[in-house]
């Protein structure tokens, strides 16, 4: 634990990890949000850009967390995908249940988003899923992924 000289300690820690990265782009929300943060993620949005956010609060808070920011709206058709440990045989039918939804909403010409827990992403990992959640996800303006450590 270091207590003398701390912000030189966190600064020189820093400047040794983060070296030769490529950063797409980064973001951080806290609990209070920032002035101007819900027009600026909107403008975002009808920018075309798709937002892919990594919480690690519960599903229900992201969810209410995304229409506070506007990162969702009430006009998104919203895509929910949760699993339970061991659950990924069913957690990758859901998938392929939700794909024809979300190509439907698109041609419809409605946004889709995404809210998928980490249990989720672990269960679609272990069954290789991985390819075929890409596909559902690049469907989705919006992707949050909850519960992600």
């Amino acid at each position: 634990v270091v207590i003398d000289n701390r912000e030189a300690a966190l600064a020189a820690a820093a400047e040794s990890i983060e070296r030769d990265l490529e950063i797409v782009g980064v973001t951080a929300i806290e609990d209070k949000l920032q002035v101007g943060v819900e027009e600026t993620i909107e403008r975002v949005r009808a920018a075309g850009i798709k937002l892919w956010v990594l919480t690690g609060d519960k599903l229900e808070t992201a969810r209410n967390i995304g229409f506070s920011t506007r990162v969702l709206s009430s006009e998104m058709y919203i895509l929910v995908l949760e699993a339970a440990p061991g659950e990924c045989l069913a957690v990758l039918d859901r998938v392929h249940d939700l794909l024809p939804k979300a190509e439907e909403a698109a041609r419809e010409s409605k946004s889709v988003a995404l809210l998928v827990t980490g249990q989720a992403l672990e269960e679609i990992s272990a069954a290789s899923g991985d390819a075929e959640f890409l596909q559902l996800a690049m469907r989705c303006c919006v992707v949050i992924a909850c519960r992600v450590s």
